[in-house]
C-alpha cells in the first residue's frame, strides 16, 4: 500500500482527471470546436496577459488582498471570461461544427486537440496556483505549507513545467516589453 500512496499526491489526481476530461471533451466536441476553443484560449491568455496588473491592483485595493492573490484572481477572472464570452459567441454563430462524412476523425481529432488544450488549462492553472501559494497567507499558512508541500511533491507538475515555455514562447509577441508577466515566471 505505501506504492500507491507514494505517488498518489492530490494535485496528480486532479492533474489526470483534467486530462482526461479534456480527452472525452474533445471526443464530444469533434475537431473543429476543439481547434476553436485553442484559439479562443490563445486570445484569452494575451487578453488577461495584458489586462490582469489594472485589473489585479484595482482588486487589491478593494478587497485589501495580497499583491499576488489580487493578480493571480485577476488573470484567472479574465482568462475565463474571455474565453467563456468567445466561446459563447462562437457557439451561437457555427451551431454545427461536425466535420461531414469523416465522423470518425471528427472525433479522434477532437480527443488529440483536446489533449492539447487541456495541458494548456493545467499549465496556466499550475502558474495561478504556483502564483497564490507564494503569498503570505497569515493564519492559512498551515493549509499553505500542507498545498506547497504536496504541490513540490507532484510527479506530474514537473512535466508541466517542462511544456510551458513553448506554449509561453507562442505569446511572446504579445508580451509587455517582450518580457513575460510575474504571473509566467513564478515557480515553487
Amino acid at each position: 500500500m505505501a506504492t500507491v500512496t507514494s505517488w498518489l499526491n492530490p494535485f496528480d489526481v486532479l492533474i489526470i482527471l483534467a486530462l482526461l476530461a479534456g480527452v472525452a471533451l474533445g471526443f464530444v466536441r469533434g475537431l473543429v470546436r476543439m481547434a476553436l476553443s485553442l484559439l479562443v484560449l490563445y486570445l484569452a491568455a494575451v487578453a488577461a496577459m495584458t489586462l490582469y496588473t489594472p485589473l489585479g491592483n484595482w482588486l487589491r485595493y478593494v478587497a485589501r488582498l495580497p499583491v499576488s492573490i489580487s493578480q493571480g484572481l485577476s488573470f484567472l477572472f479574465i482568462l475565463a471570461l474571455v474565453s467563456a464570452a468567445i466561446n459563447f459567441v462562437l457557439r451561437r454563430t457555427y451551431k454545427d461544427t461536425e466535420l461531414p462524412g469523416v465522423r470518425q476523425v471528427d472525433q479522434l481529432g477532437g480527443m488529440i486537440i483536446g489533449f492539447f488544450l487541456s495541458v494548456v488549462w493545467i499549465g496556466f492553472s499550475i502558474l495561478i496556483i504556483a502564483f497564490f501559494l507564494g503569498a503570505s497567507l497569515g493564519r492559512e499558512a498551515g493549509f499553505q505549507q500542507v498545498m506547497i508541500t504536496y504541490f513540490r511533491h507532484s510527479s506530474l507538475i514537473p512535466i508541466f513545467y517542462r511544456v510551458l515555455p513553448v506554449t509561453l514562447a507562442t505569446l511572446r509577441p504579445w508580451m509587455p516589453k517582450g518580457l513575460p508577466p510575474e504571473i509566467f515566471t513564478f515557480r515553487l
